[in-house]
């Protein structure tokens, strides 16, 4: 009977703890009060034919006085924007001189052209420029771990741009929020395609950036 309670309450601790950043990401100290979002499709919805988390993370964070900002969009990969889209690059030193945010999250899956070695060499530097940004003020950054792409060569494309930030994040101090868990664990994630997100997959997308963010703010008030 003891084993048996012991192995419940290691599964429960294991189930608690998977739906959150394997630690709080390092950064300057608390309060946290301002979180900067960048992101494509899965942030901000496939051009009006899928929704956005907008709404629901604003009004998740402003529960805890947290405001937060949006900038990327979709079509935007975090080295090649959607033609006539500034670049992340751009967008993001902008957004570190115009607020100062104590939080940066950085939700990129796209990556077209993946398997061209020259396209990876540019993708990884763009990388790296990005999360240098991001910390170059203090704040706690933070990259997403994703569901995959139904479609082959995007499922692939996927597998190869995480592989990519997650190199360029290699000694920088960046955690990840793990949305793979939350869609996973979502009632009916998905929009038409099998990738992009219902309002309900908006609605975890929210709920998992929100547990990272109270993770956070447990760790640096």
């Amino acid at each position: 009977m003891r084993t048996r309670s012991l192995l419940l309450s290691v599964a429960v601790a294991m189930l608690a703890t998977a739906c959150l950043p394997g630690a709080a990401a390092p950064g300057r100290p608390g309060p946290v009060r301002k979180v900067a979002v960048i992101g494509d499709s899965l942030t901000f919805g496939l051009f009006g034919t899928t929704p956005g988390v907008g709404d629901q993370l604003r009004s998740r964070l402003a529960a805890s006085g947290v405001s937060v900002s949006f900038d990327g969009g979709p079509g935007d990969t975090l080295d090649t924007p959607w033609p006539g889209h500034p670049s992340w690059i751009e967008q993001l030193q902008a957004r570190i001189d115009r607020d100062d945010p104590d939080v940066v999250i950085i939700q990129s899956i796209l990556f077209p052209g993946a398997e061209d070695a020259a396209k990876q060499d540019s993708y990884y530097r763009a990388a790296i420029k990005l999360l240098d940004i991001a910390r170059s003020r203090g704040a706690h950054v933070y990259l997403v771990s994703h569901h995959r792409p139904t479609n082959s060569v995007e499922f692939n494309a996927a597998e190869i741009a995480e592989r990519l930030q997650d190199a360029a994040a290699q000694g920088r101090g960046v955690e990840k929020i793990p949305l793979n868990w939350w869609i996973a664990h979502c009632r009916s994630p998905f929009a038409f395609d099998g990738w992009h997100l219902s309002a309900d997959g908006e609605r975890c997308w929210a709920d998992a950036v929100n547990a990272a963010v109270n993770q956070l703010r447990n760790a640096v008030g």
